[in-house]
């Protein structure tokens, strides 16, 4: 349920800007999906830029994804934010390796810092491990009242260094490696919630 100063504020915003808004974020999409490789596998990824786009501004009506407008008063920045997270997580519907490796890391106990890993540590995308759908809803409901936390989330599944990901979304490094940390934690608990991944 949206908030009422939220709805009052996203109604305050002219229709003709609305337009402007859905253009540029359309093609942000487009971009976003052209850089990223993406190659429909199945019909679940016959999506277009205008589905990303169209579903972040129905997550911001409907109150899915809150707006802080006081402290992020451009709401096409946060459009942004919400538009990538999407995309980054349909992209991860078939790939999701670094959530595979760190399951795989968690089931052997392998405690080994990032930086130390072999290449031979790394899921293959045939390995048997899957993240399922609830697996997936259970990681981002972590996340519901953090959307700066959900950015660095999936910008490191995209494997961005961390450095790059303060940069990117306007954080300080340590509340970047804070997050990872998190979201390790949070892997590693999806064996306990789910019984078997």
């Amino acid at each position: 349920m949206i908030e009422p100063r939220t709805l009052e504020k996203l109604k305050s915003i002219p229709e003709g800007h609305w337009g402007e808004i859905y253009g540029r974020l359309v093609i942000y999409a487009a971009t976003r999906l052209k850089l990223s490789g993406f190659q429909p596998r199945s019909e679940i990824d016959g999506v277009e830029p205008e589905d990303f786009v169209g579903n972040a501004i129905e997550k911001i009506f409907d109150g899915t994804r809150a707006w802080d407008f006081e402290r992020f008063p451009d709401i096409e920045i946060h459009l942004k934010g919400v538009v990538k997270s999407l995309i980054s997580s349909h992209l991860k519907s078939s790939g999701r390796r670094p959530i595979v490796q760190e399951l795989e890391l968690a089931e052997r106990g392998d405690d080994t810092d990032d930086s130390q890993r072999d290449q031979s540590d790394y899921a293959d995308e045939t390995d048997e491990l899957r993240i399922t759908e609830a697996h997936w809803s259970y990681i981002e409901q972590q996340f519901v009242d953090d959307d700066d936390g959900l950015l660095v989330f999936y910008e490191w599944l995209d494997g961005s260094p961390p450095r790059e990901i303060a940069a990117s979304c306007n954080l300080e490094v340590k509340d970047v490696y804070n997050v990872i940390k998190k979201v390790k934690r949070v892997i590693k608990s999806l064996s306990k919630v789910f019984n078997n991944v």
